[in-house]
């Protein structure tokens, strides 16, 4: 009998701890999807102050997955490793401000496996997601939508210096992101052709809005698209099929 109490009480002891880990789990999901969302929103209004002074929360969120040290952001990776970015010496000085290269956690995406960090210019920023246990990152030249299962990112360029108007896909594949596929669909017929994510709910298909300005600023068509993962590459498409 008093085994049977004792299998009783593991089994009971067992499902709790599932029951707080699955619920811890949920919780930094919904964490990251925040401090995603409101990164995105700054990012999209050239808002680097609120990227820089959001720091506190993700970290906080991180949990033990992320510190920082001074001007030194460190990153614990799943082996036991750390990954390491520190600011430019020239952000202590108020003269060397347009030299500046700053590094700031945007979120920790546990479920996911990837840290979301800033780097910061003076004026400009750029992305990095890296794989939380090989340290292999990709660098973005603006603001990362995941795929459903993280190993797929979006990225979309809007008056990119050196790009323009475009999309690109980038891979993870064991643990090593590269980038895939890049295009500017429908940009033919003028001159500034933004892009919008409209949802990711299958890994392989990715719907999309176009939008494109010409000469007047009252014309601004919107064509809705579709990409689709083949074998080799992604293909622009007009139906989710």
């Amino acid at each position: 009998m008093r085994n049977l109490l004792k299998k009783i009480m593991v089994f009971v002891v067992t499902v709790a701890a599932a029951s707080s880990s699955c619920a811890g789990t949920r919780n930094n999901d919904s964490l990251s999807d925040t401090l995603l969302s409101a990164a995105r929103v700054a990012s999209s209004k050239d808002d680097l102050l609120s990227i820089l002074d959001a720091e506190p929360k993700a970290l906080k969120a991180a949990g033990d997955g992320a510190a920082r040290d001074y001007d030194r952001l460190l990153l614990h990776l799943r082996p036991g490793t750390v990954k390491m970015y520190q600011d430019r010496a020239a952000c202590k000085e108020v003269e060397q401000e347009p030299k500046c290269q700053k590094y700031r956690l945007v979120a920790y995406v546990r479920t996911l496996g990837i840290f979301v960090v800033a780097k910061l210019y003076y004026e400009s920023a750029e992305y990095i997601v890296l794989d939380d246990v090989s340290g292999d990152e990709a660098i973005l030249r603006s603001f990362p939508r995941f795929s459903p299962s993280g190993d797929h990112v979006l990225v979309l360029l809007m008056n990119d210096e050196q790009l323009g108007f475009a999309v690109q896909v980038w891979q993870r594949s064991l643990h090593k992101f590269s980038l895939e596929w890049s295009g500017s669909p429908y940009a033919e017929g003028g001159m500034y052709t933004t892009y919008e994510l409209v949802r990711w709910n299958k890994e392989n298909v990715i719907e999309l809005e176009a939008e494109t300005r010409s000469g007047s600023i009252e014309s601004r068509p919107v064509k809705q698209f579709y990409l689709h993962e083949t074998s080799h590459s992604w293909k622009v498409t007009n139906t989710p099929n």
